[in-house]
């Protein structure tokens, strides 16, 4: 976990925030409604206070994403520090209509707060779908992992799984790495909003082939 690392996660509702306070003092706070497929697809707002200045940024959601009320720990929008002072990264992991199983889209913003240009795009959008994860690495490494579907397996039946890690820039993503589990998996687990990594058996974690550990975007290692 990056030091520093804050993530605040209200209890399910229409509306939820995030919060951070930098090391030069500035507090960032991004603030979201949650939307629906099909129908509305809710909003996102950053406000940036720093040195007595206040700015604000609409987010411009994809036409086909939304932030989801989802269950307390898996936010919407999170942010961590970058390490030069001043900046912060901004995640946003959004729902996606996908017309056959729920997917997420992770987007990510670089936050300079006292720049001209407040947000800048890091990296590329990347996918997943809801039999996978993602973690924050560092400032510009993130890994993601997914069930590797395959025909004409069902989508619940046992599938291997990929870990991908990848470095985000602003001219795009330079992946590290990309395995794939020997074994398959069957993780169903995704519709228990009761459930923790903590409480995921070790042998149905697809990571332990990576000596890694499943994880939910916004909880803590252990």
């Amino acid at each position: 976990m990056i030091p520093g690392f804050v993530i605040l996660a209200l209890p399910v509702s229409e509306t939820d925030s995030a919060s951070l306070k930098l090391r030069d003092n500035s507090i960032l706070k991004v603030r979201w409604v949650c939307g629906h497929h099909p129908g509305r697809n809710g909003s996102m707002s950053l406000c940036v206070l720093h040195a007595n200045r206040k700015r604000t940024a609409n987010l411009k959601l994809p036409s086909e994403a939304w932030p989801q009320a989802d269950y307390a720990g898996r936010p919407a929008a999170m942010l961590s520090p970058d390490t030069r002072a001043g900046r912060a990264v901004l995640d946003l992991t959004l729902c996606v209509e996908s017309g056959v199983y729920g997917y997420r889209r992770v987007i990510s913003y670089l936050i300079q707060v006292s720049k001209n240009n407040l947000l800048v795009p890091l990296g590329q959008p990347f996918e997943f779908s809801d039999f996978g994860s993602w973690r924050r690495l560092g400032p510009r490494r993130v890994e993601y992992w997914d069930a590797d579907f395959q025909e004409p397996l069902a989508h619940r039946a046992p599938h291997h799984y990929k870990l991908v890690e990848i470095i985000q820039a602003t001219a795009g993503n330079r992946v590290l790495s990309s395995r794939k589990t020997k074994k398959t998996y069957n993780c169903s687990w995704e519709s228990d909003p009761n459930l923790r990594e903590s409480n995921i058996r070790r042998d149905s974690d697809p990571l332990q082939e990576f000596k890694s550990q499943w994880i939910w975007w916004g909880l803590s290692r252990h």
